[in-house]
């Protein structure tokens, strides 16, 4: 009986430990994304973006495209006057060009279904007293793509996958990152993240291992 409890004992334990290390890579990822505001919530980036002017935040996710609802949210909050909503075409639209609080829903229609989508979207949780529409000339082409949109409240939340945790590979092989890179994020605190990155000398590998045992 002792022998097989032990014989049972070695191979859990071999186990688990190849378990661990097949799985590291995926669990560096996961904080590499983490702490570089990866899965912030709408309401977090919202929270972020509204500090003051001494604490401006620009914000654009590579997982997730989330232009709409992190725009829906901050019409719930700020409740505005006046909405410009349209293609990127009305981006150029600022709250210095009126006197009444404004808000711009720019990149959030780029067919007239989607207008409408947003507008419907917008209405049910707040109604301006003006908005002005941006109109592309292709939205009254019939042979324009229709897609179909549902109209609901925007979400709050994004869902994580395997399949999000491989992108850091991805870009690394692309270039687009480097270990450097990586090490850099993993090092700062949740409140620099998105504000600055800094410099070290020591080697990657060994602050994404700290890291890791830190945050365990």
């Amino acid at each position: 009986m002792k022998k097989n409890s032990n014989q049972y004992y070695i191979y859990l334990r071999t186990y688990v430990t190849v378990t661990l290390i097949m799985c590291a890579p995926l669990i560096l990822n996961f904080f590499f994304l983490k702490n570089s505001g990866e899965f912030l919530s709408v309401s977090e980036i919202f929270t972020l973006q509204n500090r003051g002017k001494t604490h401006e935040t620009l914000y654009g996710s590579s997982l997730f495209n989330e232009v709409k609802e992190l725009k829906l949210y901050s019409i719930k909050m700020k409740k505005p006057k006046i909405v410009a909503f349209g293609s990127s075409r009305v981006l150029q639209f600022r709250d210095t060009f009126f006197s009444e609080a404004f808000y711009n829903l720019g990149y959030t229609a780029s067919s007239i279904h989607e207008a409408l989508d947003t507008a419907l979207s917008m209405l049910l949780i707040h109604k301006p007293k003006v908005v002005l529409l941006g109109i592309d000339f292709w939205w009254f082409n019939e042979n324009f793509y229709k897609p179909n949109y549902d109209i609901s409240i925007p979400k709050t939340t994004n869902n994580i996958d395997c399949a999000h945790l491989l992108l850091p590979f991805k870009w690394i092989s692309e270039k687009s990152i480097n270990f450097s890179d990586c090490a850099q994020l993993f090092q700062i605190s949740q409140k620099e993240q998105l504000e600055l990155w800094v410099n070290s000398n020591k080697p990657a590998w060994l602050l994404m291992v700290l890291t890791i045992i830190r945050t365990l």
